[in-house]
């Protein structure tokens, strides 16, 4: 496979993107994620961050909020305006980067950057700072990332310790893609659950919660999709359970932009 960046890789997958994440696991994760999305009482004006194909944004401007959209790759924002026309709701999409966001300073209650965007951006420092300038004094951050752990159980469980030692000694980042729908891979930076909170005191934010998502993974799936409204619950119940993170493949977290005192 060719390692470049995520827009090539999901530019190749735009037409099968949606159809990919159709599985029992997947469900799961998106019923999870909106307890978690509904739980942080996202309002007002809202930037969604690697869009995609718009399942984040369309649910948030469903609930009566103002939703600009951007990603950087035009055939996921193609799809993402024909799901936008048939949900008949009203979101802004702009093809850009989390690196360069096209706004002006202080012009968002909430910054969503769904899909691990985060772990995949090229300089997650410069997106942080990004998305830092355009919130608003006591705007929220809601995101995802890839969990070091999951990766690190991996690499140690097939004796790959060199990149087991790579990653948690020094953070670098992991070749990701599926070869069968793509010949493009690309580069993800994986965080543990006990970085983010440094991590986001950095950009003088406070994190208010930090959750895995799909914390008792993995599922006998033909069980699992007989149940996934119930097995939800229990794992909504358990999500923030610091010693279930190790399971997770995801972490969920929000933070708050600090007010500046005088």
């Amino acid at each position: 496979m060719l390692v470049g960046d995520s827009r090539e890789y999901y530019d190749d997958i735009a037409e099968i993107y949606d159809s990919m994440y159709e599985e029992p696991y997947w469900k799961l994760y998106h019923s999870v994620l909106k307890k978690l999305i509904i739980a942080q009482q996202p309002k007002g004006s809202i930037l969604d961050i690697g869009t995609g194909t718009a399942r984040w944004a369309i649910f948030l401007a469903e609930r009566n909020n103002s939703v600009k959209a951007i990603d950087v790759s035009k055939k996921m924002l193609s799809i993402a305006s024909q799901k936008i026309d048939a949900a008949e709701v009203n979101v802004d999409l702009i093809e850009a980067s989390g690196e360069r966001i096209p706004f002006s300073d202080n012009s968002f209650d909430i910054v969503t950057a769904f899909g691990d965007v985060l772990s995949y951006t090229d300089d997650f420092e410069k997106m942080l700072g990004e998305i830092r300038r355009v919130l608003i004094p006591g705007g929220k951050l809601l995101a995802t990332v890839d969990n070091g752990y999951a990766f690190l159980h991996d690499f140690i469980s097939n004796a790959e310790l060199r990149n087991a030692h790579g990653l948690y000694e020094k953070r670098k980042k992991v070749v990701i893609g599926d070869s069968e729908v793509s010949k493009h891979s690309f580069l993800t930076r994986p965080f543990f659950p006990e970085e983010i909170e440094p991590i986001m005191r950095k950009f003088n934010m406070h994190l208010v919660d930090l959750a895995g998502v799909v914390v008792f993974y993995p599922y006998v799936e033909k069980r699992l999709s007989s149940h996934i409204d119930e097995i939800a619950e229990w794992e909504y119940a358990f999500c923030r359970n610091n010693e279930l993170f190790g399971r997770t493949e995801h972490l969920f977290f929000c933070a708050i932009k600090e007010k500046i005192t005088q």
